[in-house]
């Protein structure tokens, strides 16, 4: 079973799939936010850094996250606060990344 399999557009009282972006690019957040928003298929939270979603990410659990990795491997990082369970988020969340550019040690890192 998928996820959206679970999600009902129109009723607001059925658990719907949550997602967290955190972007530091504003055009790219709000693109990605509007976006989700605009299909009606997830309740979206964005931030633009990892420290500006700290409040979220130890007062509510995720289903999902969008994290741009970044230069200074913070959503690294953060990758892994989420599979130690340092987060309100189960450590089985999904978790996709956006990057400008990939080397073999962050592969190396992702594999772990």
């Amino acid at each position: 079973m998928n996820w959206w399999e679970n999600t009902v557009a129109p009723d607001r009282n059925t658990k719907r799939f949550s997602l967290l972006l955190v972007e530091p690019y504003s055009v790219v957040r709000s693109t990605v936010t509007s976006v989700a928003r605009s299909l009606d298929m997830v309740d979206i939270q964005d931030a633009p850094s990892i420290e500006a979603a700290a409040p979220l990410l130890s007062s509510r659990a995720f289903d999902g996250f969008v994290i741009a990795l970044g230069d200074d491997r913070a959503g690294l990082e953060l990758i892994n606060r989420i599979r130690n369970g340092s987060t309100a988020s189960p450590t089985t969340a999904v978790v996709a990344i956006t990057t400008e550019r990939m080397d073999p040690d962050s592969i190396a890192a992702l594999k772990k």
